[in-house]
């Protein structure tokens, strides 16, 4: 598919258009992704003009780990100026990704370009509370946390999305407690019934050496919450190391390899 060649021919989408469009949408929120990214490129290949078009088939690529598509799709999508931002922001995670891949030869220091990409992204647009998350994640990482937490209240002063707000706000709480010393976890686990206090809690106790509490605490969060939203919550780099111990893999996501 030469993605860099097509270009919006209509002023709107047909009803079809927008009928595939929309089962698209339910098939990603479904898992069916897959489906979900070749009929997202079939509309994209028919030239639909849906705002943003570029930047969701990318979005779907890489959820289907297309990587060469997703590139082609944030290509496409910044020569359109379309969704920049999101776009700049989505190259970011496809480098992430390559740098991940032993086979993949990079150009320069990954993670220099990462960060280059995602200040570009907030440079794009300021309002966009996503990049601001994934260089929160970066300084994660790095082990530089007061960054962290600066950029994850940029990131809270952005959100309108429900979801979103939880990641932000977890991910807030388990920075703090990834600065605490061992002796000083214990006193501060949370012991509400919401599924922050839960995954927080969950966290001191499989650090502290004790994966089957944290097994049954992660239980107690999924069980109040949406199978996505609870999904997402998971990716918290706070939880990597534990994402293969043996009480507690099942709750993860299983993760594509190629």
């Amino acid at each position: 598919m030469e993605l860099e060649k097509i270009s919006v021919t209509s002023d709107k989408p047909t009803e079809f258009q927008l009928r595939e469009f929309e089962t698209a949408l339910v098939n990603l929120q479904n898992g069916m992704v897959p489906e979900a990214k070749n009929a997202l490129s079939n509309l994209l290949d028919q030239r639909a003009p849906i705002s943003s078009l570029a930047v969701i088939v990318g979005n779907a690529a890489l959820l289907d780990e297309d990587i060469p598509l997703a590139e082609r799709c944030v290509k496409l999508s910044i020569e359109r100026n379309e969704s920049v931002s999101d776009a700049l922001m989505l190259q970011a995670i496809i480098e992430a990704k390559l740098a991940t891949n032993p086979q993949h030869k990079a150009m320069g220091n990954p993670r220099i370009r990462i960060e280059s990409l995602l200040q570009q992204s907030i440079a794009a647009d300021a309002s966009n509370a996503r990049p601001f998350f994934e260089l929160a994640t970066l300084r994660r990482f790095e082990k530089r946390n007061e960054e962290a937490l600066e950029l994850l209240e940029s990131a809270s002063n952005r959100l309108g999305q429900s979801d979103s707000i939880m990641s932000v706000n977890l991910a807030k709480e388990l920075v703090k407690l990834e600065q605490l010393q061992d002796s000083e976890l214990a006193q501060s686990a949370p012991t509400g019934t919401d599924v922050q206090s839960l995954l927080c809690a969950a966290y001191v106790a499989a650090r502290l050496g004790d994966p089957n509490k944290a097994a049954e605490l992660v239980a107690q969060a999924r069980s109040v919450t949406p199978l996505k939203t609870f999904n997402q919550l998971l990716k918290d780099p706070a939880f990597v190391p534990w994402r293969k111990e043996p009480a507690l893999e099942k709750f993860f996501p299983k993760q594509k390899t190629n």
